[in-house]
């Protein structure tokens, strides 16, 4: 076989991979690692997600993106009161939350009214989010956004505001 593995888990494994800084990291059990390529098995940094703002067993992970030393991630159920579509992020050198937000979906002209959170993936001057939109039936579009210029200074808080 032409496939070479990397990594095991008995736990779903969510991995990103952020290219300037030559890291992968990944999300097992309950929490996120930050890996060297070549060395998976010994994490550089490991984070709890719950630390990053995440309710372990309460919300539902969706998506993750390094841009070292900030990660970024999607959580959220369709239109769930208790689990809510929401973005944070991250800073695993300083081990500090930069943000945590819920979207407020209603105002972002999506057809169907049940969103839910998918992907999120940072270009280093934007944050790309995705969400499923659905009509709780047959009927699906899927929508990439971009929030501009998102980082972990002082005008982010106003910046998500407009979210």
């Amino acid at each position: 076989s032409s496939l070479t593995s990397l990594y095991n888990s008995p736990d779903l494994l969510r991995v990103n991979y952020d290219a300037s800084a030559n890291l992968v990291g990944f999300t097992t059990g309950e929490s996120y690692c930050i890996c060297d390529p070549n060395n998976l098995n010994n994490p550089k940094k490991t984070v709890s997600l719950s630390a990053m703002g995440f309710s372990i067993g309460q919300q539902t992970w969706q998506s993750q993106s390094l841009s070292y030393p900030y990660v970024f991630w999607q959580s959220g159920a369709y239109n769930s009161k208790s689990d809510p579509a929401t973005v944070g992020c991250f800073n695993v050198e300083t081990n500090a939350r930069q943000f945590l937000h819920t979207y407020l979906t209603g105002s972002y002209g999506m057809k169907y009214s049940y969103n839910e959170p998918e992907g999120i993936y940072s270009t280093g001057s934007a944050v790309l989010v995705t969400f499923n939109n659905n009509d709780n039936g047959s009927n699906s579009i899927n929508y990439l956004f971009s929030i501009p210029t998102l980082t972990a200074d002082s005008t982010v808080s106003e910046r998500l505001k407009s979210l």
